[in-house]
Parts: C-alpha cells; structure tokens; sequence
C-alpha cells in the first residue's frame, strides 16, 4: 500500500489530516481492486469521495457529490460486475439519496434515488441475480421508515419495508435467495431488534426479536447462514454504560414464518461509551465478520456456521486515540481489509480525523486474536455511585405546592436536562434514541443535545445540519421542548479555557468550532453569540482530567452571553472547592475555578444542573434544571433560562421557590430599606428536609432544619452595605444526601444617605 503510514506497518491513511477531518468509510471490491469512500470536509462543506487503497495503487481521490452541498453516509457496492456508489445531499431541512456508477474508470452523473425530510443509515446487500439491494431510513418529523430499492435499474420503485418508528437496517443474502433485513425499531416504548425476511411473494411480517434485558436494542446487523438462516447481532445500551452484545439465529418454516432456533445468546458484555456495530459478508456468501467498538479501538470476529469467533484487536493498540466507524472487507484468499475513522485522544491535538485501512492477511490476523482483550474496562465510564430513577412527587403534590405563591402561581415549572452528548461525539445513543429517551425514560420537559464540538474530532457541517433537524422536528410545545445546542470544548484544542454548552434561541444556529479563528477564545465565542442572542453555560468548572484541565478560566466572562453555570453533574457538585455528593463521580478540582469563586468575581450566574451524560442517561444520573417558565415552548424555556428563573438539584425534583419581596431567583433590585431583607422561601422535597440554609456571599447567613417534607416560611439575612451588591441562594439539603440550590437573587444597597 502507499501513502503515509501510521506505526503499524499494515495501516494506510487514505486522507491527509494536516488539511482536512474526514470519517465514514465504507470499503468494496471490483475484482483485483479495493476502494473505500468516505466523507471529508473541503472548504466548509462536507463531500463524499472515493479512491484506490489496494497495494501498488495510484492515490486518485475522486470527488462523487455535487459541489456546494452537504454530503455524507457514503456506501460502496458492487451491482452486476459495476462498481457503484451512494450518498446523501442535506441541509437541516431537506435529504436527497444519490447514487453514481463507475465505468472504464469514470464515474456518471449523480442520479437522485429518495427524497425526504431526513435520509440517513444506507446499506447495501447483494441479490441472487448480481443485483444489489440498497437499503436505507427515511425520516418525517419524528417518524421514521425504512425503504429499499435496486439501484441498477433506472425506474425501479423503492418498496418501504417497515413504518413508523424502524431506524438502521442491515441486510443479507441467504444462499436460498432469501433477502433478510434487520433494524432496530420503537416498539411500545423500548427499541427492539427486528427482522424481516423477502421471498418470492415479497416480505413477511415483521419479527421482533426476543431480548433478555431491558435495555434498548441498536444496530442489528444480518449474517448469512446455511439455506434460508440467517444469523442476527445487534447491541443493548443499558443503565450505567452497560452494553450487552446479543445473537440469534433465525430460520423460516413451512409456512414462510419467520421463527427463532433457540434463544438469544450473549456474546459479550462490558461497560464503555462506544460501540458501533457492522457485519460484512464471506466471499462465498456464507458467514462473514464483525467489526465494532470495543472503548475505543476497534474488534474484528469472524461469523461462520453460526459460531462467532474470538476477538481481534485490529486498530493500534496502546494510547487513547480514538477509532470508530469502521468497516470491513474479506477478498477470496482470505486477506482483510479494515477501514475506520481515526482521531487523536484527550490532550492539547489538532482535532481532524482522518481514514485510515490496515490490510491483514490470514496469519496477520490471526497474530491480533486476544481471547482477553475485552476484559478490559475504561474507569471514566463508571456511573455515580448511586443509580437512580425518575425521582418525582405525585402530580396532586406538585399542584397544590404551586397554588402557594401567586408570584410563581402563574409561571409553568418546567424539568429538563440541556447537558448530554450521543453516538456523534464519545457517547452511546444515536438522535432518536435520546430524545425519546427524554421524554419515554426520563419523562422531561425540556432537553438540549450538547455533542463536542471538537471531541474526539470536529463536528462537521453536515453533522451539525443533521442534528439541528432533529433538534426541531423533536421540539414539541407543551410535551417535550429541544433547544439547539452545542458544546464549546476548547481544552481539547489547544487552550484550557473549560467547556461551555451553548444554546440557541431558533432553529437557525452556526455552528462554533474552538478550532477556527472565529470563535477559538472566549472572547470571540462571546462576541459570535451575542449576535445570534444565544446563551453560554460553563459547567464542570473546576474539574481536573489530569490530562487535561477541563476547568473554567474565568478571566473570560460576558454578562449578556454567560448568564449561568452548570453547579451540578454526573462529575461533581461545583459550589465550592471539596463538596462531594454521592449523586456524582466526585473527580478531583482545581481551587479558585468553584461557582462561588465566580460569584465572588462579581458575576451574576444564576445555576443549572445537568448529566452531562455519556450513556443515554439525561434526566436519570447526575443533576437536573427546573425552569420558571410563562409558556411551555422552546422560547419560553429560553426566556427562563436567559433571566435565571431557574434552579438546580442533584436530580430529585424537589419543589423550591425563593424571592425577595416581588424579585424572583435570577434577578437583581436595589435595597433602599433600613431594615435587614425578608426573603420568602417554599420548599416540598421528595424525602424529609434536614437543612434549608439562606447563603449570603458564600456564608450561610440563616438556616433550619425542619425534618419534614414541606416548608413556607421567611428569612432575613444581612443587608448589602451601600453601593454596595450581595447575592442570595437557598440550599436544600433531604435525609437522602439529594440537594437543591436556588438560583441566587442580587441585591444593591443605595448609596449612603439615599435611605
């Protein structure tokens, strides 16, 4: 092979990473030559391109998509002796399905395939008579379709092969002719693993797999098996980062009804943030290989017969880079060809990804089978210590605590969690997945998508397109509000100016990449924000990585834009420096980077809490944001978050209202009086109450410790001296170590002899 080489000698990069970041390869054979696609990023657009990786091949890239598009999820296949490509063109509102065929050593003209809202998750299978199959999911609104269709002939019909909610397919060939598909679909509120089987008089009923656990089936690809078996695998993301990988064979009767030849076996098990599944066939058309993420390199096993062979460790071992999305390629004398998405592991790296493919052949391959490599567990996965539920009080309770004060009587209270990331950073979940984990798991009101966006290589701009059309086809008024999000992750550049999550007001957002100059220091992301009128949170603010510091510098504020800081996570609670909680990791921090050490600053933050999580888990592990709202729509939800109208808990939802007088949490007034301020404070906590405390200027100013559920009181606490400001925030801590913290009220004394 030519071109630049990574320390295995067998590893090829097929993209020049000191120019661009490029990812989603997708290999294919045409007699002696192999190919790969993949979609790069040249001059602010995605494209998808393809070229020669077979040894002693001339590096030609040839460019597929049109100029001036977004393009992305490419697939190679062979149809009839041609080799042939697809791909998508998108915006945030629109997808159209191209494919293009390679002749004498030119590819023809894009022919359009599908249009639709979305268009995503294309595979391609092999037919009986040379034909291929192309299958893939077509998105309207939050629904979601899966279609098929022969790309060889030019006015063939695409066929839905499954409605509604059915995501990812995966197809084989059975050697009987037998067409199988496999997708994961939302069945009754839980994703399940289901096949389908096309015989001669079309598709059978859809068969849902049998699954052993409850967690949410992903990914099932199909294997070929003798006659007319097939031989499935998919994944199940569980509480606490546990993914269980699962296998079944299935079989048809004499009826031509799908039916199951025993039960699901497990086939491996582990905690991690990664696991992207794919299944390639034999030459011979009967079984074939896996390849998937195992933490973050990537696993080879080979399928035959039914049996699943042991693990092979077929990235670089050793470090942390990154390895994800990769694919698999097996020519007939037995050689491999691995291609996936390489990226740089935590530290101060250049953020591009690049395409790498390693070559093996049989005894190579051999050589990297390591019975024990998935022993292995990454300690950063590790949920809080304690895993919780849906932590709530019976509706009746939450409405007559409301009915207590007309000064927030009239506002809705609103819970959400705007902090998580998914599959399109270092998380598990694809975008489906976690907003219906939001409102079917967790039972929010509000939530927010906030991948990396240079973590662990940059987010492109067809990615941040496919993501904002999520984020709006989700947002549902009154049931469940998304806001367009982003995590601003600067450490993992160059500089250690801490994380921030950025949110937007529409449906419009540009995409800010601490990568380019344009918003590469807090200084130029203030300045870019204020212009779209978005909101920037830092959260983890004093969190020590070790490798990195992930801890806020707050030497960078703006008052219009950072109007808040995320006080609780998975992480740890960040009030003070040495506060831990045993809702949390508890990481180690820095001094001097705490919220009060913000607030001492003189910054007015009111505080949110958030998960921060990696694992499909908003809304269930680390903290939550209750929000003031006066309507249950996104621009209400924004509204309370811009004037601070809301509150953090460590993830019960307690109820907990403080003002002074007619100010509300968030806001701040002049205090002309002679007298001490009287602030009036209601609590209803989900367990017994041991301490409320009033903090004044980082010191507990009045305290009580009622031991009951419920509390409507006053409290005063020292004046602000003249000219001079003091904040003000409620802590609530329950008998369960569960804690609440209001956002703080801001008061200025008059100047002297104003009084």
């Amino acid at each position: 092979m030519t071109g630049p080489r990574h320390p295995d000698d067998e590893i090829m990069a097929v993209t020049a990473v000191d120019r661009e970041t490029a990812g989603y390869p997708c290999l294919a054979a045409l007699g002696q030559e192999v190919f790969v696609a993949f979609q790069t990023v040249e001059n602010a657009h995605d494209r998808v391109a393809a070229t020669r990786v077979d040894p002693g091949a001339a590096r030609e890239r040839t460019g597929l998509s049109r100029p001036g598009r977004l393009a992305a999820s490419p697939v190679l296949f062979v149809a009839e002796g041609t080799l042939w490509a697809a791909w998508c063109e998108l915006d945030a509102h629109r997808a159209d399905l191209l494919a293009s065929r390679r002749d004498a050593g030119t590819w023809s003209e894009p022919r359009r395939l599908a249009s639709a809202e979305g268009v995503e998750g294309l595979c391609a299978v092999a037919d009986v008579d040379g034909r291929t199959t192309l299958l893939w999911t077509e998105h309207s609104g939050t629904l979601s379709s899966v279609w098929a269709v022969d790309p060889g002939r030019p006015h063939a019909t695409a066929q839905r092969v499954a409605a509604d909610h059915a995501h990812r397919p995966s197809g084989a060939l059975a050697p009987d002719g037998t067409l199988w598909v496999a997708y994961d679909g939302l069945i009754a509120g839980r994703y399940r693993a289901v096949v389908r089987a096309r015989g001669h008089d079309g598709f059978g009923d859809p068969f849902v797999l049998e699954q052993p656990d409850d967690g949410w089936a992903t990914s099932p690809v199909a294997v070929a098996g003798e006659g007319a078996d097939v031989d499935v695998f998919w994944y199940t993301i569980n509480r606490g980062a546990s993914l269980h990988f699962w296998h079944q064979r299935l079989g048809l009767g004499p009826d031509g009804a799908v039916r199951a030849e025993g039960g699901p076996a497990l086939w491996a098990q582990g905690r991690n943030w990664y696991a992207g599944l794919r299944a390639r066939p034999s030459p011979n058309g009967r079984g074939g290989q896996l390849v998937y993420n195992w933490g973050r390199q990537i696993h080879l096993r080979r399928v035959a017969d039914g049996v699943l062979g042991p693990p092979a460790v077929v990235s670089r071992r050793g470090g942390d880079d990154f390895n994800r999305r990769a694919d698999v390629l097996q020519r007939d004398d037995g050689t491999v060809y691995v291609a996936f998405q390489h990226a740089p592991g935590n530290g101060h790296h250049p953020r591009r990804a690049d395409v790498v493919v390693r070559r093996l052949t049989p005894q190579q391959l051999s050589d990297l089978v390591d019975p024990a490599c998935e022993s292995a567990q990454d300690p950063f996965v590790e949920p809080p210590e304690r895993q919780r539920s849906v932590i709530a009080l019976p509706p009746a309770a939450v409405w007559e605590f409301r009915g207590g004060d007309d000064a927030y009587a009239g506002l809705h209270l609103l819970w959400g969690d705007i902090h998580g990331q998914n599959a399109l950073s270092d998380a598990l979940g694809e975008m489906d997945q976690y907003y219906h984990a939001a409102s079917l798991l967790a039972r929010l009101d509000f939530v927010a998508l906030t991948n990396h966006d240079v973590f662990p290589d940059e987010l492109t701009p067809a990615e941040w397109a496919t993501s904002v059309r999520y984020a709006r086809v989700f947002n549902h008024p009154g049931e469940l509000i998304t806001l367009q999000a982003l995590e601003w992750t600067s450490n993992e550049y160059m500089e250690d100016f801490g994380h921030k999550n950025i949110y937007f007001p529409d449906d419009h957002p540009r995409l800010h990449l601490s990568t380019r100059a344009a918003s590469e220091t807090p200084e130029r992301l203030f300045a870019g924000l204020r212009q779209e009128g978005a909101l920037c949170f830092p959260h983890h603010p004093a969190a020590d990585w070790g490798v990195v510091s992930a801890a806020t510098d707050w030497r960078y504020h703006d008052e219009v834009v950072q109007r808040a800081v995320e006080i609780f996570s998975r992480h740890a609670p960040f009030e003070y420096h040495g506060n831990v909680s045993p809702y949390t990791r508890n990481v180690a921090q820095f001094t001097g980077r705490s919220v009060r050490d913000a607030l001492a600053l003189g910054y007015r933050l009111s505080f949110t809490g958030g998960s921060d999580t990696h694992q499909l888990e908003h809304g269930l592990e680390g903290g939550l944001v209750a929000a003031y709202a006066e309507q249950f729509t996104r621009e209400g939800v924004f509204d309370a978050l811009a004037k601070g109208r809301i509150y953090a808990t460590t993830g019960a939802r307690i109820l907990l209202e403080l003002r002074q007088g007619p100010t509300l949490m968030g806001a701040h007034a002049v205090w002309a009086e002679p007298d001490a301020p009287r602030f009036t404070l209601r609590v209803h906590g989900t367990a017994p109450i041991q301490r409320i405390e009033l903090i004044r200027d980082g010191q507990v100013a009045w305290s009580l410790e009622p031991a009951g559920l419920k509390v409507a009181t006053d409290a005063t606490a020292p004046a602000p001296g003249p000219g001079r400001t003091a904040y003000y925030y409620l802590r609530v801590v329950q008998s369960d170590a569960h804690m609440a913290w209001s956002s703080p009220i801001w008061l200025t004394g008059a100047p002297a002899g104003a009084l």
